[in-house]
């Protein structure tokens, strides 16, 4: 996994993590968040390398199901990109209406 597909998959899974099952939210959040080798994660949960290997592509395969399904990173990414459009057009009261939007 490159530094960018990692990046993305840590996005989803700050957006996600509260409905993922409870292990593999811990092994996600231990190979995305804190950059645990396979091996030190296998160790701290006491199952082999390959067990690990399995638990995050399914975790991974769960973040891409979510966001495929619910598209609420996507989203944000369109709002987060439409803000930079208009803070590009320098009109500021766009920005303070959307951003009430998005607090409701």
């Amino acid at each position: 996994m490159d530094i960018s597909e990692k990046q993305t998959y840590a996005e989803l899974f700050g957006t996600y993590e509260s409905i993922l099952p409870d292990k593999l939210r811990s092994y996600l959040d231990d190979t995305l968040i804190s950059d645990l080798s396979f091996s030190e994660i296998a160790e701290n949960a006491g199952i082999t390398k390959q067990a690990v290997s399995n638990q995050i592509k399914r975790g991974l395969a769960e973040l891409d199901r979510y966001e495929e399904k619910l598209q609420l990173v996507n989203s944000y990414r369109k709002r987060r990109d439409l803000e930079d459009q208009i803070l590009a057009t320098g009109d500021l009261e766009l920005v303070k209406k959307l951003i009430q939007l998005e607090e409701k």
